[in-house]
């Protein structure tokens, strides 16, 4: 007799986030932060993370660059939305640094929330985030204390 085993992946890989990235509505833009993803549309500016072994970490890290990228954006424009944070993993995660989200539920947390940026302000915030990725590449990176 032939024992098969199912195997589950503890958390979700790189190219299954970047799919699901990618096939959000037109209205969102994309753009890749180092292991992150950022992600401007209607509904708002979003910084996405995948979990690793450590969510309670990648929670952290994404809560923190979702920071550094709306302080990279305030510095040449004058109103600056907050930067929501999702980290993608396996199941629900509570009392973490920022929102967890299943991946496959992504897509919906992103796009369907209430419409935060008309068209006028996706646009301006759109054409700033390739300067606020350069900085934000360009810049010492110190781990923010979030308490």
């Amino acid at each position: 007799m032939c024992r098969w085993e199912r195997v589950f992946r503890t958390h979700p890989n790189a190219r299954d986030l970047k799919r699901h990235v990618s096939e959000l509505p037109v209205e969102f833009q994309v753009w890749r932060i180092d292991d992150h993803w950022s992600v401007v549309g209607p509904s708002g500016i979003f910084v996405v993370g995948r979990s690793t072994h450590d969510v309670a970490e990648a929670a952290a890290q994404t809560a923190a660059l979702a920071h550094e990228l709306r302080a990279s954006l305030s510095e040449t424009m004058s109103w600056v939305p907050f930067v929501d944070a999702f980290v993608v993993a396996d199941r629900e995660h509570h009392g973490l640094s920022c929102s967890v989200v299943a991946i496959d539920h992504l897509s919906n947390a992103i796009a369907s929330g209430i419409g935060m940026l008309d068209a006028n302000a996706t646009a301006q915030v759109a054409n700033e985030m390739p300067r606020a990725i350069r900085a934000l590449r360009g810049a010492d990176r110190r781990p923010l204390d979030l308490a």
